[in-house]
């Protein structure tokens, strides 16, 4: 659990290595950049995989249901709190260019829906983990929300206004989105062109789109089409970090 509220602490470095777009990624580097507090994780994405696979199971308290709150959840809301933060830094562009796809913006949906299938796999690895099976997990009931967080609200990274907008709009459970990639891996109804859970994903990228008054553009729909693609990425080689399907 110690190692779960730390790796909060380090959420821009964990999505840029999720993302592909961590300096040597996926291999990484030898040790550390930077030192004490300006210290950066520079793992390689499938070291990082297993360690995030690892601690994902650890309880940290309860939500104001009475409900655990999984390392795994402070996780997830802490990538998707960044992942809008990261899209807020996408070029600002006038009315008339969205008519067109806007690189900058299909580069960072693409690193952001890498990060998102990478974060999906672990979770669907959680609940396809028999040998835990006592251990309370992710299921159809689930119900997760940032505002579910409570007084657990400290351990995940806090974001700019902009983009705590975009995530406050995105109220997709993303739960829905694990528990698709299980039951497809459960019935080998996951291949590389299927995305199944990437509708969180979608719905996040919708909502920053509407802060800029681009949702359902052509540039926010061809950022989507871009964002299915490297989530599918980021799955399959999560998948192949924590060989989920034996």
């Amino acid at each position: 659990v110690p190692l779960g509220r730390a790796l909060n602490d380090y959420t821009a470095d964990t999505h840029a290595i999720l993302g592909g777009y961590a300096p040597d990624s996926p291999v990484g580097q030898d040790r550390p950049t930077g030192s004490a507090d300006s210290a950066s994780i520079t793992n390689s994405k499938e070291s990082l995989l297993r360690v995030m696979r690892g601690v994902s199971d650890g309880v940290i308290g309860e939500n104001a249901d009475g409900e655990p709150v999984r390392v795994f959840d402070s996780l997830y809301e802490g990538q998707r709190r960044y992942a809008a933060e990261y899209l807020e830094t996408g070029r600002q562009v006038p009315q008339s260019s969205l008519t067109e796809n806007v690189t900058n913006w299909d580069v960072k949906s693409r690193h952001v829906g890498e990060a998102f299938g990478g974060m999906n796999a672990i979770g669907t690895d959680m609940v396809l983990d028999v040998r835990d099976a006592e251990v309370g997990k992710i299921n159809d009931q689930a119900r997760y929300a940032y505002h579910g967080f409570g007084a657990l609200a400290n351990t995940i990274p806090q974001v700019g206004d902009i983009a705590q907008r975009a995530v406050d709009a995105a109220t997709y459970e993303w739960s829905k989105d694990v528990i698709t990639e299980k039951e497809n891996v459960a019935r080998e109804g996951v291949s590389k062109e299927t995305a199944g859970g990437i509708a969180g994903t979608n719905n996040l990228i919708d909502s920053w789109a509407e802060t800029r008054e681009a949702k359902g553009t052509d540039a926010a729909e061809n950022a989507k089409g871009e964002a299915k693609q490297s989530y599918i990425t980021g799955r399959e080689e999560a998948y192949s970090a924590l060989r989920t399907r034996k």
